[in-house]
């Protein structure tokens, strides 16, 4: 049986894995982070979804005590630019009304500039919840994107489409 020194398939796997499917450990790594960098593209936007959702139900009161009709609350585009590292948003920045009726404040730095466009009212209403980013910093954005509507009264959220996703 031969015995190969620890040091030895410490430093050999490794190399001779190196091509594995075809790509280098650099590509591999390359491609883990992109994806976990967009995973917090497609996390957030199913929470605004929700939130979205959520927002919806709730019975909205004016000032004069009246019910408002139904409807989905728009917010941002926050950052204001889009990112191309991972930026800090100050908490004040969420506790605008529309993020806070989405009860959507991430805490952490985000990667990703995230806007919710509402329109209509009652069952003609809809939202489209977008995240853009520029993950290589080469000038171009990915978009996020995911669409909701309601149908007999009841939000139905869509599937989330992406566009140039590594960008």
């Amino acid at each position: 049986m031969l015995r190969l020194p620890l040091i030895l398939l410490v430093v050999a796997l490794p190399l001779v894995g190196c091509k594995q499917g075809g790509r280098s450990p650099t590509k591999r790594l390359e491609a883990y982070l992109q994806h976990s960098k967009t995973s917090e593209a497609r996390s957030n936007l199913l929470a605004l979804a929700r939130g979205c959702r959520e927002a919806y139900d709730r019975e909205q009161i004016d000032l004069s005590g009246q019910v408002r009709p139904k409807a989905f609350p728009s917010a941002g585009p926050t950052p204001a630019k889009i990112p191309c590292r991972r930026e800090a948003v100050p908490a004040p920045v969420w506790a605008a009304a529309g993020w806070s009726a989405l009860h959507f404040a991430p805490t952490d730095p985000i990667y990703f500039q995230y806007q919710v466009i509402a329109q209509g009212e009652g069952d003609a209403a809809t939202f489209t919840a977008r995240a853009h980013a520029d993950l290589d910093c080469d000038g171009k954005a990915s978009t996020f994107e995911v669409t909701g509507r309601v149908q007999n009264g009841e939000v139905v959220i869509g599937r989330l489409f992406t566009k140039d996703e590594r960008e």
